[in-house]
This record gives C-alpha cells, sequence and structure tokens, in this order.
C-alpha cells in the first residue's frame, strides 16, 4: 500500500499554530476545532466525521466541501497532518509561518513515487531542503 505523509511541525503550541494558520492561509476558513480528543483514533475520527469531499464535476460556491486539518501537540512540537501535501510544500506560505513563529519543518513522503521531501525554516528563511 506504501506510505503517503505529509505534515508540518512547529516549535509552538498547537494553539498558536491553528492561529498562524488562518493568517498564512487566508484561504481556509476555521469552522470547527476540538481541543479535547484524547487519542489519535478519538482525532482521527473527528477528521473523518468533518471532513466532505465534493468533486470537480458537483463543486459550487455553495457546496465547496471541506476539508479538515488536524493539529496536536507533541512535546514542545505543534504538527499538522496535510494529506494533500499542498500546504506541506507551499515554501513562500512556510517561510511566512517560520517568520511568526520560528522553527518550522515540513516532511512530505510518497513512497508510491519514490519521493521524500524535508523543509527546515528559521526565521523566516529557508535553510535546509531536501528532495
Amino acid at each position: 500500500m506504501g506510505m503517503h505523509i505529509g505534515f508540518i511541525a512547529v516549535k509552538a503550541s498547537a494553539f498558536q499554530f491553528r492561529q498562524a494558520f488562518s493568517e498564512v492561509w487566508p484561504k481556509y476558513e476555521v469552522i470547527a476545532y476540538n481541543e479535547n480528543l484524547v487519542d489519535a483514533d478519538t482525532m482521527w475520527a473527528w477528521k473523518k466525521s468533518h471532513e466532505q469531499f465534493v468533486s470537480a464535476a458537483d463543486w459550487s460556491k455553495e457546496n465547496p466541501g471541506k476539508q479538515v486539518y488536524v493539529f496536536w501537540q507533541d512535546g514542545i512540537w505543534a504538527i499538522m497532518y496535510d494529506e494533500s501535501y499542498t500546504l506541506a510544500a507551499d515554501e513562500e506560505a512556510l517561510k511566512l509561518l517560520s517568520a511568526k513563529l520560528g522553527t518550522v519543518l515540513s516532511f512530505i513522503v510518497e513512497t508510491h513515487s519514490g519521493c521524500a521531501f524535508f523543509w527546515y525554516f528559521e526565521s523566516g528563511m529557508l535553510r535546509r531542503m531536501i528532495q
């Protein structure tokens, strides 16, 4: 089946990351969140119950669908899962996120295509990239 992972990690709280997310990616609107998810299974179930896929053929302004990005805290790191890889690969936005929050790491691993990507930002600047 392979591995398909995209995530962004910041050295900040999940709350700070969620606030900065809205500033860095303003086209995304936070319409719901839950800070009381007790474990990973509960988090994934909450994500699944709140997302809504809409095909291109059915998309409209009234029916745009819903994407869900999950944020969680792991020690000093806040992590956001990005299954589309779109945000995790957005270098300009990651620079802006880093300017706001400091250290930002971004990872994408896609084993079906044999690709792996890593970005490290500090103080709004790209410091390291491996592709």
